[in-house]
């Protein structure tokens, strides 16, 4: 595995003019690697630390590059204006941004030094130390809960939730500002059991500090021919029935109703 320090990072894609990855227009900056091998992730190329080469429709283009610091800023910079407009800023993405927390931390400080307001795309499956490092630094942290079911969660992601839920936990406590983003799979976590089990985790997240919205992310496969072109086999998944999303909905709506003191905005997005 690369060593990567405060100076450097390997990243695969700078994204600007995004939405949805936190409020405003933003610029989305693509960590290489991760510490997940979820079996329905849309960016397999975010998951190895290594520099890649994909086929496509036959001409092989090269995935992942180092940058510094210095040069990171100097493009995230370039949309500022854009930014204080649209009530946007720069979020970190991946992979798992946080395996380079040193970099993320250095640049962030910069950030802030030009009052750009940040957010963290997070798996959260890192030692809970690489969040305190930045945690002064960050607006907005956006959390996947993929799995509640220890066992379930170790089948599919090929890791224990017992870090990512404490994490979670720590942020809340913190009083961070916490978006949850909750990709539901058919098969995997759409059962009744797995409604039952997010609902009662959920309320009990709500006595350790204010969730700032949820979104329910139903699997979709728009990135599966990226499978191909790295020569590895696609998965095969489909998108959750359209009553279990209302279901999820619904009893998330309801959990809320109950606790009118908590701020939460349910975006299902199809």
């Amino acid at each position: 595995m690369a060593s990567f320090s405060s100076e450097t990072a390997r990243l695969f894609d700078i994204q600007r003019y995004s939405v949805g990855d936190g409020p405003g227009i933003r610029t989305t900056v693509f960590f290489k690697g991760c510490s997940l091998r979820c079996s329905w992730c849309h960016n397999p190329e975010a998951l190895s630390h290594k520099i890649q080469v994909m086929n496509k429709e036959g001409f092989d283009k090269k995935v992942g590059f180092d940058i510094t610091s210095y040069d990171l800023m100097s493009t995230l910079l370039k949309d500022i204006s854009l930014y204080k407009k649209s009530g946007g800023g720069v979020t970190f993405s991946g992979g798992e941004p946080m395996l380079q927390a040193a970099f993320i931390r250095k640049t962030l400080i910069g950030l802030k030094e030009e009052n750009i307001n940040t957010a963290i795309d997070t798996a959260g499956n890192v030692p809970f130390s690489s969040y305190e490092s930045i945690l002064d630094w960050v607006d907005l942290f956006l959390f996947d809960l993929k799995i509640l079911s220890p066992q379930k969660h170790h089948l599919y992601t090929g890791a224990s939730n017992q870090l990512i839920l404490s994490n979670l936990e720590n942020l809340l406590k913190h009083r961070k500002k916490v978006e949850i983003r909750m990709p539901i799979v058919k098969g995997l976590n759409d059962s009744i059991d797995d409604i039952d089990n997010t609902i009662s985790y959920l309320s009990k997240l709500l006595e350790f500090g204010e969730i700032n919205r949820i979104k329910v992310l139903p699997y979709h496969s728009l990135g599966q021919f990226k499978y191909a072109e790295l020569g590895f086999k696609s998965p095969n998944h489909e998108a959750p029935d359209a009553d279990i999303l209302a279901e999820y909905e619904h009893r998330i709506s309801h959990l809320f109703t109950k606790n009118r003191d908590k701020k939460v905005e349910l975006s299902t997005i199809n």
